[in-house]
């Protein structure tokens, strides 16, 4: 037996299901709102869309499996079963779990974090430790991680329930967001698909529905959740 990695350079894989029908996904949102604090964290991360962009490396495939040899654990983020077993996703998980079982990675694991989740969760990860898509969820899951990788976990990381952007106690300025909730919205596109937005009624911005977080008509000071 060949072992994959006797060290690791990176701490956490995020997997996500990115886009579905073009449009980003509520998973996409969670993805990158814990890549922030775990980077804040101080944790070496691998998350597609801002790994993947800060290197410059358009070679997908090589850079995916580069980075599941190299980190230890993978933190699944889900809110349906149809995005967790969508192909890529999947290949990620499933193949990090191959290589724990078999051996190659016996001191690595998986982690996941789902919001409102709609399905079935796959027999492989029903009994992987499971954290809420919220700030203590957050907080329980970096102070997991901080235990498994002796890392110490910082208490002044905060998610903003304003404006959704990672920030810390001594830099809570630069919060922009809406003053008034959101109008659910619906249009039809055109290929005749329904679509979901959001109408802010403060400044009449529509954007699409699993993204509410895209800065706002105000500004002011963070406030955490």
């Amino acid at each position: 037996m060949v072992r994959v990695k006797d060290f690791y350079m990176t701490d956490v894989f995020i997997s996500f299901k990115n886009t579905y029908g073009g449009e980003p996904t509520r998973d996409s949102v969670i993805a990158k709102q814990l890549y922030d604090i775990m980077k804040a964290h101080g944790f070496d991360v691998f998350m597609s869309n801002s790994t993947l962009s800060e290197c410059g490396n358009s070679n997908f495939k090589e850079e995916i499996d580069r980075a599941l040899d190299e980190c230890k654990y993978l933190v699944l983020v889900g809110t349906k079963e149809e995005y967790i077993n969508s192909p890529w996703v999947k290949y990620e998980w499933d193949i990090f779990y191959q290589d724990i079982i078999s051996g190659n990675k016996p001191d690595a694991d998986i982690f996941c974090v789902f919001d409102s989740f709609e399905g079935t969760v796959p027999r492989t990860l029903r009994y992987k430790e499971t954290f809420a898509a919220t700030q203590d969820g957050f907080s329980a899951l970096m102070a997991f991680l901080s235990s498994k990788t002796g890392r110490a976990k910082r208490s002044d990381v905060f998610v903003c329930k304003n404006c959704g952007k990672i920030f810390t106690a001594a830099n809570m300025r630069g919060c922009k967001y809406h003053p008034k909730k959101p109008l659910p919205i619906t249009e039809r596109g055109f290929g005749g698909e329904i679509r979901e937005f959001l109408l802010f009624p403060c400044c009449n911005k529509k954007i699409e529905k699993n993204n509410p977080h895209t800065g706002g008509c105000v500004f002011g000071f963070h406030k955490h959740l």
